[in-house]
């Protein structure tokens, strides 16, 4: 595996958008909790778009988006 630093951006919506260095062959869950985020496991993941898991390994200039769970209605 490569040393070095790959940037991502990472998106909570309602909230933040944040760009963090994460290492080379860095997971999903290395750049949330790079950007301050705890993934509670209710959020829907995606990365560039597409749907992703906490162990899904990142790339240079990925944006990830972390759509919060919403429940209720009636």
């Amino acid at each position: 595996m490569a040393k070095g630093k790959v940037s991502v951006m990472v998106c909570e919506l309602m909230r933040d958008l944040k760009t963090v260095e994460v290492a080379t062959g860095g997971t999903v869950k290395d750049a949330l909790e790079l950007a301050g985020i705890k993934p509670d496991g209710e959020e829907n993941l995606r990365v560039n778009g597409e749907e992703a898991k906490l162990t899904d390994k990142v790339s240079a200039d990925d944006v990830i988006t972390l759509v919060p769970h919403v429940a209720g209605g009636r």
